[in-house]
């Protein structure tokens, strides 16, 4: 099999971007035994989080949305139980500050959580 096949027989990686209702339904939260209710407090807890640590830190907003689009995606794709939502929260807001090109220092998110 040549090459171009095998490239070709690959999803487009946008396609992990893109979570189909029954994903969404099915996440890998609720497939760890976490109710539909829990995993919605989970997400509403780490994205405040996000929020209060951009305020403190004073980073845009651009930012601070981006950070929390960024915990959306993630825990689409993976479970609260597996990972801690404080650590991935600060983890988004650092990414998505040096995605959105707003510099802050590694250290001023961690100290407010």
């Amino acid at each position: 099999m040549s090459a171009q096949n095998t490239v070709a027989a690959q999803p487009a990686p946008i396609s992990k971007w893109i979570l189909s209702a029954q994903a969404l339904v099915n996440s890998p939260s609720r497939q760890d035994g976490m109710s539909l209710e829990e995993e919605r407090e989970q997400l509403r807890k780490a994205t405040g989080q996000i929020y209060r640590a951009g305020q403190e830190s004073k980073i845009p907003k651009e930012s601070i949305v981006t950070a929390m689009i960024f915990l959306i995606r993630f825990y689409g794709l993976q479970s609260f139980r597996k990972y801690n939502r404080f650590i991935i929260a600060q983890a988004c807001l650092f990414l998505a500050a040096k995605v959105e090109e707003t510099p802050t220092k590694l250290y001023v998110p961690f100290n407010l959580v």
